[in-house]
């Protein structure tokens, strides 16, 4: 986009930067020196450097630039400067000094959040000429003169790494590799295993495909070892459980957490209580052929949580903070307050989060008493809480009881606005240049969160048409319609590699596992009906409502948690 700003000033018997006109009278007179050439003598300084620590920071303050020119003594001066009103967004705060024949301005650029992460160079043109608002044809002696831009978007990388962290043994697979420090021929193995494909798409960011690997944990290592690197792709095997049902120590409230542990074979849940001061963390094992449950830990207030990108903390929400959980014990080794909304106060809680592969969280909020909407939220164990800037013309990022779903490797981060009329537009957090702005897309969504597979190339979400009608429907990575799944749907999943869409469905106390198609595309989608549909024990009121479903990372495992018992499902 290429802007030209014109200025225009009037003043009588004085040279200065914007303009010039000559005033009145005029008195004869002849002979002496020719009058001197009119010049556009200097603009300084050459380079304007501006830089932001990261896509959410603050945007940097204007800078002064100064003109001078010489030798103006009658016209109209007229100035235009050209800019490309993305990085450079104006040219403001004119200030002249006649007498020094010199005039300022101040120089402003756009937020990080519009550009991303990286260098964004550009150029301002100034161009002087008299008498012509155009400056169609000649121009000052100088003219025109270029100030470069150097504007750098530092990094929204928290730290090393590798998305998704698990994989499965005999199975080739992609991982993302975010980090600091990478070049055009950094070279990638698995500790020592070359990775089969490379693709370098910044100094913070590769991408790579690992060959069959055994189960093991593998150092990724870059540039054999020149590179610092500190993360590992774990690869274990697929678990191939047996069907079967897991009970609670009492019947939840509400299912509000779940994550499957593929690294320790564990599965989290979060449930809540009439009381939540006594909302829980409840673990399952599975070992030597059996589940078996741990004790449940109370985490009071919680309202939701998600794997960290390594496994190595659960990161849990509670109205009023978010803690780093251990998978494993339960302990909480470190809490970060929710930061102080004042436009809201203590109306506003945590509500929802999902992990993105830059190190960030996306944490949504929602409005205690009445309605409204609230702050979103980036979240890193490195730097705690941050609020990101949202790309566009708006400097607010408010959102209406705002739900995020992350792809399996952290690449997109979608948030979904529901019960809002009409139909309001989906944001997206993308990792990669660490952005969040508004999508293509807009729905009337229903609270169901939408679900991604690992790449983010499907996602199956709900949406309410008219007063009463619930749809059910998967969409491609541009948000563009792939088809319709049925109506009956109670809960839905995708599989990791992006081939099936799986549902739930509870018709008169016999519930079904459903499966639908998402690489040949129809609409509505088409069935499975090879191993499909699964019936799966319900009895009564068992599973809904509220049932969460998730897929383990092998794709061979549906696991189902609702009312008052969790179901284990092989996939066929």
């Amino acid at each position: 986009m290429r802007a030209i700003i014109a200025f225009l000033l009037r003043f009588c018997g004085l040279s200065l930067l914007l303009a010039l006109a000559a005033c009145g009278g005029g008195g004869g007179g002849g002979g002496g020196s020719a009058p001197p050439v009119p010049t556009f003598a200097t603009l300084t300084p050459g380079t304007l450097t501006f830089s932001a620590a990261n896509p959410s920071a603050a945007v940097p303050p204007s800078q002064t630039i100064t003109a001078t020119m010489s030798g103006l003594t009658s016209g109209t001066l007229y100035i235009r400067i050209v800019i490309d009103g993305v990085v450079v967004t104006s040219v403001t705060n004119l200030v002249v000094n006649p007498a020094a024949q010199q005039g300022t301005a101040s120089v402003n650029v756009g937020a990080p959040g519009n550009l991303g992460t990286g260098p964004h160079p550009t150029s301002i043109t100034v161009i002087a000429c008299l008498n012509d608002i155009n400056c169609a044809g000649p121009q000052l002696a100088g003219s025109p003169k270029t100030i470069n831009v150097a504007y750098t978007v530092g990094s929204s990388v928290q730290g090393d790494a590798v998305a998704p962290y698990i994989g499965t043994s005999g199975v080739a697979g992609d991982v993302v590799i975010r980090g600091h420090g990478f070049a055009a021929g950094t070279t990638v193995s698995f500790n020592g295993i070359p990775a089969t494909a490379r693709t370098f798409v910044s100094d913070t960011e590769i991408h790579a495909t690992y060959p069959l690997l055994s189960a093991n944990s593998y150092p990724v290592i870059l540039d054999s070892g020149a590179t610092a690197f500190t993360k590992a792709l774990t690869i274990v095997d697929a678990p191939a459980y047996a069907s079967t049902t897991l009970s609670y120590p009492a019947a939840p409230q509400e299912i509000v957490g779940f994550a499957y542990d593929a690294e320790r074979k564990a599965l989290l849940v979060g449930v809540t209580a009439v009381n939540a001061a006594n909302n829980q963390i409840l673990r399952y094992q599975f070992a030597t052929g059996a589940w078996s449950a741990d004790l449940p830990v109370m985490f009071a207030d919680l309202r939701n949580f998600a794997l960290s990108l390594d496994g190595s903390r659960l990161l849990a929400i509670a109205d009023t903070a978010l803690a780093e959980v251990d998978p494993v014990t339960l302990a909480t080794p470190k809490t970060t307050p929710k930061p102080t909304n004042p436009n809201a106060g203590a109306n506003e809680y945590l509500k929802s989060v999902a992990v993105a592969n830059d190190g960030n969280a996306v944490v949504t909020t929602g409005y205690k008493n009445g309605s409204g909407s609230t702050q979103l939220y980036l979240y890193s164990g490195v730097s705690g809480f941050s609020t990101p800037a949202l790309a566009g013309t708006s400097p607010f990022n408010i959102f209406y009881y705002a739900m995020p779903a992350a792809s399996g490797d952290g690449a997109t981060v979608v948030i979904a606005q529901p019960g809002l009329t009409p139909a309001t537009p989906f944001y997206r957090y993308l990792a990669s240049p660490g952005t969040l702005a508004p999508t293509n897309h807009s729905l009337e969504h229903r609270e169901i969160p939408p679900v991604l597979d690992r790449t983010g190339s499907r996602m199956v979400t709900t949406s309410i048409i008219g007063t009463f009608t619930v749809t059910f429907d998967a969409y491609d990575s541009n948000f563009a319609h792939l088809g319709s799944l049925p109506t009956t749907t109670g809960a839905y999943a995708v599989k990791p590699d992006g081939s099936r869409a799986y549902t739930f469905e509870n018709n008169t106390g016999t519930c079904q596992v459903r499966a639908f198609d998402l690489v040949n595309i129809a609409d509505p989608l088409t069935e499975i009906g090879t191993g499909f549909p699964i019936t799966i024990p319900c009895a009564g009121d068992a599973l809904p409502p509220n049932v969460k479903m998730i897929v383990d990372p092998a794709g061979d495992t549906l696991f189902l948690a609702g009312k008052t018992q969790i179901v284990v499902v092989p996939l066929p």
